[in-house]
């Protein structure tokens, strides 16, 4: 029992420290726990600060091709240390007594480990909303050649220099190399809010 217990804790921290991001994470738990706990189906629902904010599986469960009027649910909340952000779902036709304990206690644990992961990007997607339009635009093109950057620009060098150390302080990290990371991980956040900019940089 206690070898099966760390091989599910073992699945889930697989699944979810090793995402790339809290959309990612949803989506592998999504198709990892029903098997591990035998559920019918699953639903992961997150606040509207997340984008997207709602995963199930299977589809045709929520439509109501199979679903049970009768099925039970259990339920783990997702929360940052501040305030709940969402919770996960998993419906039964039926949860033997001896099944519920163990399912809610994995259950926890995987909400434990989402919300990590989940608090993490809200944030960056904090410290990403605090970028001026220009910071973003320079962020976005921080994966390419410096020349190419300036060209792109229109600027000095001076002035990039002056946006990635602005860029740099926002988002707490250190050096260009991390802020092309975070920038990759957050394409579609910083591709939106480029494109409703038309700001143009101080030379």
């Amino acid at each position: 029992m206690v070898a099966g217990a760390y091989r599910v804790a073992e699945a889930i921290m697989a699944c979810t420290f090793e995402a790339r991001s809290g959309h990612e994470a949803c989506s592998y738990l999504v198709d990892l726990l029903p098997g591990l706990l035998d559920a019918d189906a699953i639903s992961v629902e997150l606040a509207s600060c997340f984008s997207p904010s709602r995963y199930r599986s299977p589809e045709a469960f929520f439509a109501g091709q199979f679903a049970d009027p009768e099925s039970e649910a259990l339920t783990a909340t997702l929360r940052t240390k501040d305030q709940a952000i969402g919770r996960i779902v998993i419906y039964y036709t039926h949860v033997s007594p001896e099944m519920g304990p163990h399912a809610q206690a994995v259950l926890d644990f995987a909400a434990a480990c989402l919300s990590h992961l989940l608090a993490i990007g809200l944030t960056t997607n904090t410290r990403l909303a605090s970028l001026s339009p220009a910071e973003r635009k320079v962020m976005n093109l921080l994966s390419l050649p410096t020349k190419q950057i300036l060209d792109q620009l229109g600027v000095g060098q001076e002035t990039l220099r002056t946006h990635i150390k602005r860029i740099s302080q926002k988002l707490d990290v250190r050096g260009r190399r991390e802020i092309v990371r975070i920038a990759n991980e957050n394409q579609a956040f910083l591709a939106s809010n480029v494109a409703d900019s038309t700001a143009v940089l101080d030379r």
